[in-house]
């Protein structure tokens, strides 16, 4: 459930060395996966957040927050701190 401009950075950031034109096809690719998942109202997804991805600072702090903010806003989400 990425934003496109995260989706970018982690993908730039793991693919050092890699065309623009493969990083833009890659970023597509998982935009065109979210729009579907989105566009199935009776499917759940679940997600789990280690904690060691508040120390990654992908694309930046401003690009960081935009994602976390985007995850809590999102449609039915809940949220909550557990431990292991």
């Amino acid at each position: 459930m990425q934003l496109r401009t995260y989706a970018e950075a982690t993908i730039r950031a793991s693919d050092v060395g890699v065309p623009s034109e493969t990083i833009e096809r890659d970023v597509d690719l998982r935009m065109q996966r979210k729009e579907r998942i989105q566009a199935k109202t009776s499917l759940a997804l679940n997600v789990i957040l280690d904690e060691s991805v508040l120390h990654r600072w992908t694309g930046g702090p401003e690009v960081l927050r935009s994602q976390l903010l985007h995850g809590m806003s999102a449609k039915g989400a809940r949220t909550s701190a557990g431990h292991a």
